[in-house]
């Protein structure tokens, strides 16, 4: 029996899923299949609970250990076939096994054996080792080529070890060697190296880990050291950022006493018990809190535009929502930011009303609403859109078919995508009795509650909420808050009742500044909304096809999250993240000034929606650390977007214009009586103090008294208050 069988075998509601079983799992009271379980290339067992038990506890729960989950240390047969030498004349041969065999017959039986396989999970390479009598190693390749396997390395760029296991992690473990990968796996990490040891790791494709949490073992020598300082800046180099932490091998290990060269392989191999390893994998745990920062997303290799915000977080990139963003950005000039949030939101509005968290005793939805901003077709923003609709068309087809709509023109509009059934009084007469009237359904109404609008053209939408007369805006807000719906037009009978309604925007910049007006501003339109800037990620004159096995993955398990949020409930927020959440919510509920502070003024409850979108991606039981922590990373993109397209602008225009002439006076600044007369005389004197008023509430001007000859004049200057003005 393999381990997988073994384990499957002692699991409750196992299902077959596309990227291996999903079952109960045992180490906590489970509703819906939360284990995910997968065979390694090498036979191993792959356990992952997504509401966070560890390997550990779940083995420990149907009577196992963690050596149970790995196959029986028999040397490994080889049937498949790649590789470089030189000394083998360019002999071709049609099976890995007969390159492994030739190899044998020179230099004696074999000590280890790995196989790299390419994202389809077809072998491309062989790693064989042989331990010599004086202590030291020696390594061969095979690699497999269009006309048969050669003793050769494999052709630049490699895949890293473990390659399919990989799209499925947010954490990685990078060490030196495929016997430390498989050390590290046997400790319940996901694990990868380079082929050809620790001078050719830059010879390796290391996008596999474009946006995950990586953590950086080496071996305690120089050649470790040097690996670490390659793959440093291969991750540097990859797009969106990747973050790296560089162990200390003393921390990892708990020794200050470690020989040169010592390696996980050295320290699992030391491991008597389960409980041993265990220990192990906390320590190198805990050293990562103590762990060198060497690239995280917050520090950039080159300083963001002036004009442009910071990069999206890498922490914005968890879960299934990063796996996805991974799997499509290389192969298309849409932007990573544009890619995570529409699929945030496309997801969010296909769960429905299943799921809320709890804040202040209002229920909050994953319905959401974001605006794309960017240049007219060079920002890919419908190209973004499109990639998100394939992948939500092949998890969700009856909904993305149905309930994704466009053309939002009235309230009444909105509503009726979403209505009730609608109810009429019809008159009855019958001959000999009296007339009568009786209540009939005149329309069945739309039984799914569930729509998203994408919306193009936002600037149309803008357009309408100015119309005299027009319910649009006021019915936008209510379907944001909730699920009911109804206008006090006459003329319009429809209302709706449990409508799950979100949206998604796109605009230009200028259409955006032109457009949003300081009313829809100021009624709360405009922050039941998250804005984004988005612009062309790179230039593809021929875009590129995602992995089928990585997109067929993703599709399967978004099919999977559908499932288990139906009935889900409250999702509650668990101890450690209601600790962050009391943390960050004074920052987040703070007074913000001018328009970048009014369309900012729902922050608390765009990052809980955003948390709870994240959590049920997970399957999670909770909201946890690390949903908060995702949601706060996409919030901070939104506000410093807001930020970099308004400025300062106040949002009120005779205050903008007058800060515009404050900063035009420079240090002189300007008197109360020469801003008015500049300003326009025609400026009641009740309006001009308000605005200035305005500017020095928000700290973007103040006032000085300024001698003179006669009564003091009052000057006006941009800026915060300073200590001293000259006379």
């Amino acid at each position: 029996m393999t381990p997988v069988e073994l384990l499957l075998s002692k699991l409750k509601g196992t299902k077959n899923t596309t990227s291996g079983w999903s079952a109960l799992c045992p180490a906590h009271e489970d509703r819906k299949p939360s284990l995910s379980v997968s065979e390694g290339d090498d036979g191993r067992a792959l356990v992952k609970c997504h509401a966070g038990c560890t390997t550990e506890a779940v083995c420990a729960a149907v009577g196992l250990t963690l050596r149970d989950l790995m196959p029986e240390r028999n040397e490994p047969t080889v049937t498949f076939g790649a590789h470089r030498n030189g000394k083998t004349n360019g002999k071709v041969f049609a099976t890995a096994n007969a390159a492994v065999e030739e190899l044998e017959t020179q230099r004696g039986r074999r000590a280890g054996l790995w196989t790299y396989l390419n994202t389809a999970g077809e072998p491309v390479g062989v790693v064989i080792r042989w331990d010599l009598d004086d202590g030291k190693k020696d390594i061969r390749p095979v690699s497999r080529h269009p006309d048969g396997w050669r003793i050769e390395a494999m052709p630049d760029p490699r895949p890293l070890y473990g390659l399919p296991e990989l799209p499925k992690a947010d954490r990685v473990l990078v060490v030196e060697g495929e016997k430390c990968v498989d050390a590290a796996r046997a400790l319940g990490f996901t694990a990868t190296t380079s082929a050809g040891g620790s001078q050719a790791a830059g010879k390796s494709d290391w996008s596999s880990l474009v946006g995950k949490e990586v953590w950086l073992l080496p071996d305690n020598d120089a050649a470790g050291g040097k690996y670490a300082d390659i793959v440093t800046k291969k991750l540097a180099s990859l797009r969106p950022p990747t973050a790296a932490k560089l162990l200390d091998p003393h921390a990892a290990y708990g020794r200050e006493d470690l020989p040169a060269g010592y390696d996980i392989a050295d320290a699992v191999a030391e491991c008597v018990t389960d409980e041993d390893r265990v220990a192990l994998r906390e320590r190198i745990e805990r050293s990562a809190a103590s762990g060198t920062n060497v690239y995280t997303a917050a520090e950039p290799s080159t300083p963001p535009a002036p004009d442009w915000p910071a990069p999206l977080a890498v922490e914005a990139y968890h879960g299934l929502a990063g796996r996805f963003v991974r799997a499509i950005e290389p192969h298309t000039e849409a932007d990573a930011a544009a890619l995570l949030v529409q699929f945030l939101l496309g997801i969010g509005n296909a769960i429905g009303r299943t799921v809320y968290a709890l804040a202040d005793g209002s229920r909050h939805h994953a319905n959401e609403y974001a605006v794309l901003v960017g240049q007219s077709a060079k920002a890919r923003k419908g190209t973004s859109w499109s990639r998100v609709r394939d992948v939500l068309t092949q998890a969700a087809q009856q909904w993305a078919e149905n309930r994704v709509l466009g053309g939002l023109s009235s309230g009444e509009g909105l509503i009726w995508a979403v209505r009730d059934p609608v109810e009429g009084r019809e008159r009855i007469k019958e001959r000999g009795q009296p007339v009568r009237y009786e209540t009939v359904v005149v329309d069945e109404g739309e039984p799914d509650k569930r729509v998203l609008i994408q919306e193009p053209e936002f600037a149309n939408v803008l357009k309408q909420t100015e119309r005299t007369g027009n319910t649009l805006s006021a019915v936008i807000r209510q379907a944001w808050d909730g699920g009911n719906l109804r206008t006090l037009t006459k003329n319009s009978p429809a209302k709706a009742t449990g409508a799950h309604v979100s949206m998604i925007g796109h605009i230009t910049r200028e259409e955006l500044q032109r457009y949003l007006t300081a009313t829809e501003s100021a009624n709360g339109f405009g922050n039941r909304y998250m804005w984004f800037l988005v612009k062309r990620s790179k230039f593809l004159p021929f875009s590129g096809t995602p992995d089928p096995v990585q997109m067929n993955a993703i599709t399967g398990e978004l099919a999977t999250v559908l499932e288990f949020v139906r009935g889900a409930g409250e999702m509650p927020i668990d101890p450690l993240a209601r600790a962050l959440w009391c943390e960050v919510y004074p920052v987040l509920s703070r007074d913000r000034y001018g328009l970048a502070g009014a369309l900012t003024g729902r922050a608390e409850a765009h990052v809980l929606r955003l948390a709870l979108i994240y959590a049920v991606l997970d399957r999670s039981p909770a909201i946890q650390v690390v949903h908060l922590t995702a949601a706060l990373a996409v919030w901070e993109y939104s506000e410093q977007s807001v930020t970099h397209i308004f400025g300062d602008a106040t949002g009120n225009p005779l205050a903008d214009e007058l800060l515009r002439l404050l900063r035009a006076g420079g240090s002189n600044g300007l008197t109360r009586n020469e801003l008015h007369d500049m300003a326009g005389k025609h400026h009641p004197a009740a309006r001009f103090g308000s605005a200035l008023g305005l500017l020095l509430t928000a700290g973007l001007a103040h006032s000085a008294q300024r001698t003179t000859t006669g009564r003091p004049a009052e000057v006006w200057f941009a800026g915060p208050a300073r200590a001293h003005h000259a006379a």
